[in-house]
Order: structure tokens, then C-alpha cells, then sequence
């Protein structure tokens, strides 16, 4: 679903007056289409909160099902009734269906894997899906924007289809069920995603406006802190807690989530730097082609390498060459100007790339294996 949401980026105010004038069609101003990713966003965050539970209540196979049906209704739905709530709507399915995605693809690996390297299906299942982004760039422009672009809304309602046709075909097997609901996790998860909603809304618009111009971005930022709160002193005081707060303010964890967050500040400068620069002097997706191609091939190749060079001594070692890669890739685009062209860039966004993959499987594999001790004590 991810991929779907790159093209998004399309929506900006520096595209071409003829692309600008099509992407606005339905929308009043960019920044009510700068919304679009922030509710993708703050919906993918915060989906697991509800979607843990469901897996274990309702089997993995059913939720997953239900997901990409909502997914698949609501972006036909926006074709009818195109506009910015029905847009919304689509956002806010798409980050759910790839919050349970993700999951649903590391079950799958697990069953291709044998159980000596079942450790791979963790670092394949979270790197594969990173290809999203440049398979997106590979889309060409003309199929996206046709009438209005109405190949877009196709393109979001055909993706969840062909998912639900494969899964179906071959479904996993049935996993042990049981009720694990409780009253008060509802109203963790009421308070926690509106929460989620204003900061990704001020992470969103706040490039936008002058911090003097908008004050209620302010208002936003102020009013996610009560929310949060509430629903951490609630989490705090239950006896089976939706949000282990004790373990995500664990060291281990937070050492991870700063890694985690650097390494992903260092990656925005594939999507908001050097490339970022060429979108926004003009360039779409037809001019960017092979340069997403390289991005592609270099992603799967760090996937490969992951897979391949995977052991729990090397985790801290690899996860610290693929940070060293992305910052290396990062400098030699530090010269990038506005006479810069695709062909210039090819090398680093494709070292961007290589280390992206080859960093996010083992980051996620060392946080796993810092956590699994303590999630056994607390099981």
C-alpha cells in the first residue's frame, strides 16, 4: 500500500501548472491534500493497537481479508464521489490494510522459510516491502492522470483485489483463536489515534505555514499531549495492558527507536532531497525511470545480502554499514543543484537504496532479539 502512497507525492505546489491543475481537481488547496499522507500515516502508527488483538480474537487470515474488502470498497467508492472525505477514507484504509499487510507477509515467509532460517523471514518480509516506493516512480504519469486521474483510483482498488485473489488462493493455515478484548483497550485506542492524527497533522502542514500564520497548528501539537497522556496513565494503571508502556521505555528499546529514527531522517533524502529536487523542478515519473530502476535492483540486492550475511553477532555490524552506506550515498548528493539530472544521481540513490534494505531487516531482527527475553517475562 506503501506505493500507492508514493505517487501521492505527485500533490505538490511546485508540480507543472497541467499536472497541478489535475492532482487539485478534487481538492481545494495542497494543503488539504497534504493531509492525505499525514492520515496514512497516523493510521498505519497506530493500526497494530487494535490489529494485535483482532489477529489473536478473530485469526490473522479473517482481519486481513476485512481490511483489504474496506480497502478495496472505499476506493471504489472515492471514483463516484471523488473529493477529500472520500480521499481520507482511502488514506485511513490504506495505512490499516498495510499495517496488517506487513504482518500477514512475515506469516507467509515464515512458512517458506524451514525453521533454521526462519530468522531470514523477518529480515526478507520487512525488506521486500520496501520496493514500494520505486516500483510507484515507475508508473508512468499518463496511466495515473488519465481522466483526471482516475488511474490512480483504479490502480488502489485493483491492488487490494489482487492481494485478496492470491491470499485466497493460498491461504495460511488456521491459527488458535481466543477473546482477548477488554472495554478499556477501546478507549486507549479512541484517545491514541486522534492523538497520532494532530501530530502527523502538524508534521504534514507545518512545512506549509509559517509557525506566525497558523497558530492552530499549535492548538493541534497542545491538543495530542492531554490524549496521550490520558491514555498512557490508563495503560499504566491496567492489569493487562494494550500498551506495555514499562517495556517501550525500556533502554533497549529506545536505543533501538533512536537508531531506528536517524537512519529514517538519513532515508528522507531520497524522497525529499536530491530526488525531491528534480520532482520539484518539473521532472514526474516518466523522467525518473531508470534512475527508481537502479533504486529497485539495488533494493532487492540489499535484501539479498541481509539474507545472506544474517547472524545475531554480525546484527550490530550490519546495521551500522548500511547507516554508513545511506550517509555516504547522502554526501555525494550533498552537491545537488537545480541543473541536477537523473543520470547524476544514480550511483548515490542506488547506494540510498541498497542500504535502506540492507539496514531496516537486521534493525528490526536486533530489536526483536533485545526484546524476546522480556516479552517472555511478561508472558
Amino acid at each position: 500500500m506503501q506505493h500507492v502512497d508514493s505517487i501521492l507525492k505527485l500533490h505538490r505546489v511546485n508540480r507543472p501548472v497541467g499536472v497541478t491543475s489535475m492532482v487539485l481537481h478534487h481538492f481545494k488547496d495542497v494543503a488539504e491534500a497534504s493531509w492525505l499522507p499525514a492520515i496514512y500515516v497516523a493510521m498505519n502508527a497506530t493500526a497494530n493497537l487494535s490489529l494485535i488483538k483482532a489477529r489473536i480474537q478473530f485469526g490473522v487470515f479473517p482481519v486481513t481479508n476485512a481490511l483489504l474488502m474496506i480497502y478495496a470498497i472505499v476506493g471504489l467508492l472515492q471514483i463516484p464521489f471523488p473529493g477529500f472525505a472520500s480521499a481520507a477514507l482511502v488514506r485511513a484504509a490504506s495505512g490499516m490494510a498495510a499495517a496488517g499487510l506487513i504482518t500477514l507477509t512475515i506469516y507467509y515467509m515464515l512458512q517458506v522459510f524451514p525453521p533454521k532460517l526462519r530468522p531470514l523471514a523477518l529480515v526478507s518480509a520487512i525488506g521486500l516491502p520496501q520496493l514500494g516506493t520505486p516500483l510507484a516512480r515507475l508508473v508512468p504519469v499518463d496511466v495515473l492522470a488519465m481522466n483526471g486521474w482516475y488511474g490512480l483510483h483504479l490502480i488502489e482498488p485493483a491492488v487490494a483485489v489482487v492481494i485478496l485473489a492470491l491470499i485466497n488462493w493460498k491461504p495460511l493455515p488456521p491459527s488458535e483463536r481466543s477473546r482477548v478484548f477488554e472495554p478499556l483497550d477501546f478507549v486507549t485506542i479512541g484517545l491514541t489515534v486522534p492523538a497520532m492524527l494532530l501530530v502527523c497533522g502538524v508534521l504534514g502542514l507545518g512545512r506549509l505555514y509559517w509557525w506566525g500564520d497558523a497558530p492552530w497548528l499549535g492548538a493541534m501539537l497542545a491538543a495530542s499531549l492531554p490524549l496521550f497522556a490520558i491514555a498512557i496513565l490508563i495503560e499504566l494503571h491496567r492489569r493487562r495492558p494494550l500498551l506495555q508502556i514499562d517495556w517501550l521505555a525500556s533502554t533497549d528499546i529506545l536505543r533501538f527507536a533512536a537508531v531506528a529514527l536517524l537512519v529514517r531522517l538519513a532515508l528522507a533524502e531520497q524522497t525529499y532531497g536530491s530526488v525531491g529536487l528534480l520532482t520539484s523542478g518539473g521532472l514526474t515519473n516518466d523522467q525518473l525511470h531508470i534512475l527508481f530502476g537502479f533504486v529497485a535492483l539495488a533494493m532487492v540486492l540489499g535484501v539479498i545480502v541481509a539474507c545472506l550475511t544474517l547472524s545475531q553477532e554480525r546484527l550490530r555490524l550490519q546495521v551500522a554499514i548500511a547507516a554508513l552506506i545511506i550517509a555516504a550515498g547522502a554526501f555525494i548528493d550533498s552537491g545537488a543543484t537545480n541543473v541536477t539530472r537523473p543520470p547524476e544521481l544514480y550511483l548515490s540513490q542506488a547506494m540510498i537504496g541498497f542500504g535502506t534494505t540492507l539496514f531496516i531487516g537486521p534493525a528490526l531482527a536486533f530489536g526483536f532479539c533485545a526484546c524476546l527475553p522480556r516479552a517472555q517475562t511478561i508472558l
